[in-house]
């Protein structure tokens, strides 16, 4: 998603990377249970991942994540290595839920 908002940056088109929760909580990365953390999964995430949009967290209650709807990720490799990042037990339970 770098690649396509560096690409149309000069035309005016802004893009923003939306953060919303952990899909599949782990040992590692929890169920969001305060901002501050949320906040800090958030930072974690980008850092890792290299995002070099700005970064908007949705709130705990998750408003924007019901507003936009539920996606899935469009990078698989990307999904599974995010499982992975949360910890064993969000990687149990994906493949438990969806083989």
């Amino acid at each position: 998603m770098n690649a396509i908002a560096d690409r149309y940056r000069d035309q005016g088109v802004g893009s923003v990377f939306l953060y919303t929760h952990e899909a599949h909580p782990g040992e590692y990365y929890p169920h969001h249970t305060s901002m501050e953390q949320k906040l800090w999964h958030a930072r974690d995430l980008c850092d890792k991942l290299g995002v070099t949009r700005p970064i908007l967290v949705d709130a705990l209650d998750g408003a924007c994540h019901r507003a936009y709807g539920s996606f899935r990720n469009q990078d698989q490799d990307a999904f599974y290595q995010g499982l992975e990042r949360n910890g064993p037990k969000a990687v149990r339970e994906y493949r438990a839920a969806f083989g």
